[in-house]
């Protein structure tokens, strides 16, 4: 072996990735080569190895949630329009397609085994009782009203269908009921999060409907549970959720705003890799 070749020859630690001495290149819209640097493979394969007892856990779940009572204002300048509902009750009917799920994906770190952080998924439903009695104040139609009414006498329907949708960022923190980490199989787990939420409400006004997708304000995520392993990285969790936002949602010609507080109760399988 020649002196450069036994230079270049160096045993690499576990975990590390070796990258080829030619330069990498991409190509451009325009078709041309484009050299990627050396030290940008370095670094992605750095960033991408997985230092010795760290875990990854992925997690899928079905549940039901029930959203709180709350109190709803809309508001339609264009028609005069601008009541607030003292109280609108909800139900979540969250076996009923789109049912309620959710899903995440978690990193456990090697030196800490008991902290993680995680991206997770909550499609959660609310649907609101129009036909209940509340007390409405404000300015209908350019009418001034303080009375009780049902709530459909001005809005028709009003709900969250297709999801709130919360999209977050979690840290995670648990605790292993067993001597070890590597024998118990039961742990608690507690998690809290914060990130935007997707929401898709459905209205119905003056016999106008108005529904879609919009990217609503930041949601907040609080839960804890109990895992359990059962076959090797497989394992069972049972958790309760609480979440709340404070929301502004198009309505034909205006929007609705409120806060929402739901309590959810989710099973599902977990791995852990």
């Amino acid at each position: 072996m020649t002196e450069a070749a036994a230079s270049a020859h160096i045993d690499q630690p576990a975990g590390t990735c070796h990258a080829s001495a030619k330069v990498a290149t991409i190509r451009r819209l325009d078709g041309a080569p484009r050299a990627l640097p050396t030290p940008a493979i370095v670094c992605a394969c750095v960033l991408l190895a997985t230092p010795a007892g760290a875990e990854w856990a992925v997690g899928g779940y079905l549940g039901a949630a029930h959203t709180m009572t709350n109190r709803l204002s809309v508001a339609q300048p264009a028609v005069g329009t601008d009541v607030t509902f003292a109280s609108i009750n909800y139900f979540g009917d969250s076996y009923t397609p789109p049912v309620y799920y959710g899903y995440r994906f978690g990193y456990f770190f090697g030196g800490w085994p008991w902290l993680g952080i995680e991206a997770e998924f909550i499609h959660v439903k609310a649907y609101a009782r129009t036909d209940a009695v509340t007390r409405v104040t404000g300015q209908h139609l350019g009418v001034p009203v303080d009375r009780d009414a049902p709530v459909q006498d001005v809005l028709e329907r009003f709900s969250i269908s297709h999801g709130l949708n919360f999209a977050l960022a979690n840290l995670v923190m648990r605790r292993k009921l067993a001597s070890s980490w590597a024998d118990g199989r039961v742990s608690l787990v507690g998690r809290m999060g914060l990130g935007p939420t997707i929401p898709h409400p459905e209205s119905q006004i003056s016999g106008v409907s108005h529904e879609g997708y919009e990217l609503g304000a930041l949601g907040l995520h609080l839960s804890g549970g109990v895992d359990v392993r059962i076959w090797r990285g497989l394992g069972v969790f049972g958790e309760y959720k609480l979440t709340t936002t404070d929301q502004t949602v198009s309505v034909d010609q205006g929007q609705a705003h409120g806060r929402f507080t739901s309590h959810h109760g989710v099973f599902g399988l977990g791995w852990h890799f």
